[in-house]
């Protein structure tokens, strides 16, 4: 009952820790119509849900497009839609956009609200927009998992429950996931073990075991 869908290959983002951006030199996007071919066959089909894999659905260029495309199509909602986004750059407007596209839940990445730790692995943190758009996604009734990662160079047990801390106190969430860190074949991260002292699984999922911290 679930249609696993990507619309791009490529990532916008760097992060040290992810491989995606690694699969092509640029973004390269799928086009518009023949995503909506597959969205219309899945609803002709009656299934129930859409996982888009994108690393970041929110930055896929003509967002907006296809949101209104797909919103012509599951007019009634009947389709779940389901994705991974940053949410620091999405407002209201988009939201709702996405809301009548039918999307039920949003993944969000925010991995650590400690500075030092996310210069480390390329990641940009703006508190106020990030809780403006779990806020906009929230207010339009799409459910927000955060995710955090344990592991991360520079973060310690400390720094960790003071992630967690932060997104409790701000109730910027609906769900809140914590994973541990895993040292993917080819990513930075993985090639600068010995640098940042992570020590990992052999074998996949190459879980983080022991860092320094």
């Amino acid at each position: 009952g679930v249609l696993w869908l990507e619309t791009v290959r490529g990532c916008v983002y760097r992060c040290a820790y992810c491989y995606y951006h690694k699969q092509s030199p640029g973004l390269r996007t799928f086009p518009i119509e023949r995503l909506l071919k597959e969205v219309k066959h899945a609803w002709d089909c009656g299934l129930q849900e859409i996982v888009f894999l994108d690393p970041c659905f929110s930055k896929r260029p003509h967002l907006e497009d296809l949101l209104d495309g797909v919103g012509s199509i599951n007019h009634d909602r009947r389709l779940r839609l389901h994705g991974e986004c940053n949410v620091e750059g999405i407002d209201s407007h988009v939201a709702e956009k996405m809301a009548r596209a039918g999307f039920s839940q949003l993944e969000v990445g925010l991995q650590s609200v400690k500075r030092n730790t996310l210069r480390n692995i390329h990641r940009a943190f703006h508190p106020q927009r990030f809780l403006q758009g779990v806020r906009s996604l929230r207010n339009a009734g799409i459910e927000v998992m955060v995710d955090l990662i344990a592991g991360l160079p520079g973060d310690q047990l400390s720094d960790i429950c003071r992630s967690l801390d932060w997104v409790l106190y701000h109730d910027a969430y609906d769900t809140l996931m914590l994973y541990p860190l895993g040292l993917i074949p080819s990513t930075e991260l993985r090639q600068q073990a010995k640098k940042w002292g992570l020590i990992a699984m052999s074998h996949p999922p190459y879980l983080v075991t022991r860092t320094p911290n």
